[in-house]
Formats: structure tokens, C-alpha cells, sequence
């Protein structure tokens, strides 16, 4: 019960957090991650890996900073339905490092560390995202930031 008090908790601390800097999106990694900018609250609980090797916080960064990357692709029209870039990107990165370290943790067991969830991370983005999928990325427009 414990555990489950203190998920509320922390999502109230991320927010407030965000709203006491401006806004920011503000990432909270844990067995859930947290993830808040103003009043959204993003919780990610994709089970990943039960072990926790170094490193796994710079695969989420980099992750991170190619899908927010990728968001300034998206047409603006989606900017509607979804609710912001750093938001949605800090989510999409969290739920594909978490995907693909529950798949390195299957293969590897309790070997598992950083490079062999690099080395399973595009097949978490394939699963996720099939490259064919959005048609030829040398083909997409560039969106201007807001």
C-alpha cells in the first residue's frame, strides 16, 4: 500500500515541480516513469527489465533526443490531438528504452547492461514504429518549432 500512496505523491511533485520552473517538461525515472510539464501528468509503466544496469539513463537521453527531434516532423495539425512535443517525446523515448530493455533482459537474464539494450533498441523503435510505415523519411517536410 505503501508503494501505491507514493505514486500520487510524486506525480504531484512532478507537476509541481514544472509549474514552479515555467512549465518544463520534467522526467522522473522509477519503476513507473513520471512525466509532467504544467498540469499534464504522462505516467509510463512499460515493465522493462528488473535489472538495472549503468547507462541506461544516456540510451534514454539519446532516445529522447531523437524523438523530439522527430516531433518537428510531425504536420502541425497532429499539434490537436496530441499534447506537446517535449511531452509526447519524453514518453515515446521512455516507453521504447523500457520495451527494449525488457527484450535485451529476455535474451541476456541478469548479464544484461547497456550496450545489449543499444544493440535491441531499433527493433523496440521497428516494433513501435515500422520505418515503412510513415513512407520515406528522406522525403519529410521539416516543421519549424512553435
Amino acid at each position: 500500500a505503501a508503494a501505491a500512496d507514493a505514486a500520487p505523491a510524486l506525480e504531484d511533485q512532478a507537476r509541481g515541480l514544472s509549474q514552479r520552473l515555467g512549465g518544463v517538461t520534467v522526467f522522473l525515472k522509477g519503476p513507473r516513469d513520471i512525466i509532467a510539464q504544467g498540469e499534464r501528468v504522462v505516467t509510463v509503466d512499460e515493465p522493462g527489465s528488473p535489472r538495472r544496469s549503468g547507462g541506461i539513463g544516456d540510451i534514454l537521453a539519446g532516445t529522447l533526443g531523437t524523438t523530439l527531434a522527430w516531433s518537428y516532423l510531425r504536420p502541425p495539425e497532429a499539434d490537436a490531438v496530441l499534447h506537446s512535443r517535449s511531452l509526447d517525446a519524453a514518453a515515446a523515448a521512455s516507453g521504447l528504452v523500457r520495451l527494449a530493455s525488457g527484450k535485451a533482459f529476455a535474451r541476456r537474464k541478469r548479464s544484461t547492461t547497456a550496450p545489449d539494450i543499444i544493440d535491441i533498441l531499433w527493433e523496440a523503435f521497428e516494433e513501435v514504429s515500422p520505418a515503412g510505415a510513415l513512407g520515406d523519411p528522406a522525403e519529410a517536410k521539416e516543421v519549424s518549432p512553435k
